[in-house]
């Protein structure tokens, strides 16, 4: 009976679009901005969530092949589940989880 749930599960398990907008600005010839946003939203058998991320950062390019830059990034992650017993999970309730982070990068481009 395990066994049929876990391949019923398996079965059900394919790529999952993600929608986003992508915008790159070149500001001077050195510093670039960057932004993205990428949306992911669900609803499958009494479950729905929907995963969002937004980055964002600036980068300054010295000369053609190397660069460095300043970042921010956000990410939040949302699942309900209601009135639903899928075969395997027993889950009822809400789970979210979200988080924003600054970071430095360095780049070299080939």
């Amino acid at each position: 009976d395990r066994r049929q749930r876990q391949m019923c599960i398996r079965d059900r398990i394919a790529p999952l679009p993600v929608a986003g907008l992508r915008s790159d600005f070149l500001i001077t010839p050195h510093f670039f901005y960057h932004q993205s946003i990428e949306l992911l939203y669900l609803e499958f058998e009494g479950f729905s969530g929907k995963i969002v991320d937004l980055d964002l950062f600036l980068e300054y390019r010295p000369i053609k092949n190397f660069g460095f830059g300043l970042g921010v990034n956000s990410t939040e992650f949302d699942l309900k589940a209601q009135d639903s017993e899928y075969p395997g999970i027993k889950f009822y309730g809400e789970v979210s989880s979200s988080y924003t982070g600054i970071y430095l990068f360095g780049k070299f481009v080939l």
